[in-house]
């Protein structure tokens, strides 16, 4: 079987084979059918912050389960992943209302202007829930600290 680009990642140790097996079955999890070991799939690569996994977090920001994207953002998130900006202010406009607290709650953590004036206008939208104004209310704060 000939290497494949997340091999060309994984850094071999040589005494640690079964560390870069449970790093490769965590990443390959992101690619499951099944809901909850996607979810467990980021929650394993939660102490890894390589750029290839970054990059692999983001493209489950598109995911169709809305605890999925929960969990990339917590992700992109704790890694204070600045890259992922544009895509966390995409989320801002997910149809799951949770997803759009957690966006904007991340988008504060991170420092993210860009959230300002947005939360005028989600404010004045009729459809603004509860969750959406927690978040643009906590973005706004974090944001007010720096």
């Amino acid at each position: 079987m000939g290497k494949t680009k997340m091999d060309s990642h994984l850094v071999k140790s040589g005494d640690q084979p079964e560390k870069d097996e449970a790093l490769r079955a965590a990443i390959e999890s992101l690619d499951c059918g099944d809901n909850c070991t996607r979810c467990e799939g980021i929650e394993q690569l939660r102490p890894h912050g390589e750029e290839f996994i970054r990059v692999r977090i983001r493209a489950m920001l598109l995911d169709p389960w809305e605890v999925v994207r929960i969990e990339a953002i917590e992700y992109l998130e704790a890694w204070n992943d600045k890259d992922s900006i544009p895509l966390l202010l995409q989320c801002l406009r997910d149809e799951d209302d949770v997803v759009r607290r957690y966006a904007a709650c991340a988008l504060g953590n991170l420092g993210a202007r860009e959230i300002l004036p947005l939360a005028e206008k989600a404010f004045a939208w009729k459809g603004c829930t509860d969750n959406d104004r927690l978040g643009y209310n906590y973005a706004l704060l974090r944001l007010g600290d720096r």
